[in-house]
């Protein structure tokens, strides 16, 4: 299993930045590589939620099922996904000790698909492209949040 843990610090309010999160549809505006997501269950996000992802370019793709495991509401969510990627993963968002805003964890562990050639590719290259976009996401929600404003609840 391969472990990705990557933060960004975010200046918005925390209802702001857990709306995001917890919004799936949304998700394919600042999640690289991410093309679609479909709900799978109806209400309100939370434990039991589940979706289907599409992600990869027009021409290869990849899908996988998440469903919620745990939520801590503006504090932590976790889940598991299965299908062509297997794991599990979450987002911790937690206050800054210093000025206003709140540092964003994106959090997983998964086992790459496909034969032993595409984990060894794996190990070789595409760890560093998985770490890249997911670097790009977490920068991608950051611009778009802050750029929103201020405006949101905060608790």
């Amino acid at each position: 299993m391969k472990r990705v843990e990557l933060s960004v610090d975010i200046v918005a309010p925390a209802g702001k930045i857990w709306m995001a999160l917890t919004t799936p549809v949304e998700f394919p505006k600042w999640i690289k590589g991410m093309l679609s997501v479909e709900l799978l269950t109806e209400g309100d996000y939370g434990v039991g939620t589940r979706y289907q992802v599409t992600a990869g370019r027009e021409n290869q793709t990849v899908e996988w099922t998440v469903e919620v495991n745990s939520l801590d509401p503006q504090r932590r969510i976790e889940y598991t996904y299965t299908g062509d990627v297997e794991g599990s993963g979450g987002w911790s968002l937690a206050p800054l000790e210093e000025g206003e805003g709140y540092r964003v964890t994106s959090f997983d562990e998964f086992a790459p698909p496909g034969s032993w050639l595409i984990k060894l590719l794996s190990k070789l290259w595409l760890d560093n492209a998985n770490r890249a976009a997911r670097r790009e996401s977490l920068e991608q929600l950051k611009e778009m949040l802050e750029r929103e404003g201020s405006g949101g609840e905060d608790e």
